[in-house]
């Protein structure tokens, strides 16, 4: 009796193996209507995933003088650079500078003593991609003296000491 090896068999073995790799790697490279391939689709759409995930967070805003405000903010990996944008009270956002990928502050002057200012962040990828604007923070440009064990210090309304007193002097 003649033994026979069924179609299946040799089809994952040897030549079919081969021919469905050859399938399977035309079909990555074919293009879709819009001519973008299914491997940079995906990408594409982990990158975009990424971004959305990739938002910076403001750690800080603290007073430095009586017109100075420095933010900080937690550093997003592959950023380029940071965008700071702030608001007046009740205005609106507008961009207040841009530092390069490797600083995680920015420090506001010429600020109107008495008012408070919120302030965003994002981060700007390779190509110009832009995450999202993080949660607002905002901070109040004041002090108030107290005086601890005989000496008098400059306190934020937070109740955080001001690191440059004399600046107020």
């Amino acid at each position: 009796m003649k033994k026979t090896v069924p179609a299946v068999w040799w089809g994952l073995t040897g030549m079919g193996s081969i021919i469905l790799i050859i399938l399977l790697a035309l079909l990555q490279a074919m293009p879709l209507a819009d001519g973008i391939r299914p491997v940079e689709l995906r990408e594409a759409q982990d990158l975009q995933a990424d971004l959305q995930n990739a938002i910076p967070s403001i750690r800080t805003a603290e007073l430095l003088s009586e017109d100075a405000i420095r933010v900080s903010w937690i550093r997003v990996q592959g950023a380029k650079a940071y965008q700071i944008y702030k608001k007046a009270e009740k205005g609106t956002y507008r961009k207040a500078g841009e530092v390069e990928g490797e600083r995680h502050q920015f420090t506001d002057r010429g600020l109107l003593y008495g008012r408070t200012y919120s302030y965003r962040v994002r981060a700007v990828f390779s190509g110009g991609r832009k995450s999202k604007l993080c949660k607002a923070v905002s901070k109040r440009l004041e002090v108030v003296e107290r005086e601890v064990d005989g000496f008098l210090y400059l306190y934020d309304r937070d109740g955080i000491r001001v690191p440059e007193p004399a600046a107020f002097l």
